[in-house]
């Protein structure tokens, strides 16, 4: 047993951060803690194969109770970089909101388009796309894993701030940013002022 305090940094510093959910955890994040927890096996990381259950091994000491079933450590990494076929692309945005590393640029109707320096392989984009336009990329994941859970912790935070309900003294801002646009918007249409003028002029009726 590692005389070393068990984290689930220190967990997180050994996988990979492919962010696959091939451990059937959403994430390399839930699976570390699931393992600091004692209620994950440590051979459930398909893209680390042998190697980071060796250096699970080393951080947890004795491999806690199996909870849940998952790929030998020994089976080849299941990883491959994708592109987007611009002729197929429709634009419909579906692989956007599944992208754990937010490597997919673009946006609803128009067309998108792969980061290869930060697409980590894990192909969750393609169960979703009606247009089937994602093709193999040349070469291997090129995202270091830093990068990569960079990414996935930034976007998992943008999505809990759009879940969060909104401040009293937020949307009160927020209106009264819409009512000044609003108005921006009125007054630059043309002839307004003019008319706003001789509206002014104009006697009162009694």
């Amino acid at each position: 047993m590692s005389s070393r305090p068990l984290s689930i940094h220190s967990i997180m510093s050994a996988l990979p951060q492919s962010q696959c959910r091939q451990c059937g955890y959403d994430g390399c994040w839930p699976y570390a803690r699931a393992i600091v927890q004692g209620k994950a096996r440590l051979d459930l990381c398909t893209p680390g194969g042998a190697a980071t259950q060796r250096q699970l091994v080393a951080l947890c000491g004795s491999a806690p109770a199996a909870t849940t079933t998952g790929p030998s450590a020994d089976a080849p990494p299941a990883l491959a970089v994708v592109a987007i076929d611009a002729g197929e692309c429709i634009g419909c945005g579906r692989c956007l909101p599944v992208c754990p590393v937010d490597a997919i640029a673009g946006a609803v109707g128009f067309l998108h388009a792969v980061l290869p320096h930060a697409c980590t392989g894990c192909q969750l984009c393609l169960p979703g796309c009606p247009a089937d336009c994602f093709i193999p990329a040349p070469g291997e994941p090129q995202a270091p894993a830093r990068l990569a859970r960079y990414r996935y912790a930034r976007k998992h935070r943008r999505l809990l701030r759009a879940t969060r309900p909104e401040s009293r003294r937020t949307a009160v801002e927020r209106k009264r940013r819409e009512i000044a646009d609003a108005l921006t918007r009125v007054k630059s249409r043309r002839g307004w002022q003019k008319g706003a003028g001789e509206l002014a002029r104009k006697p009162s009726q009694p």
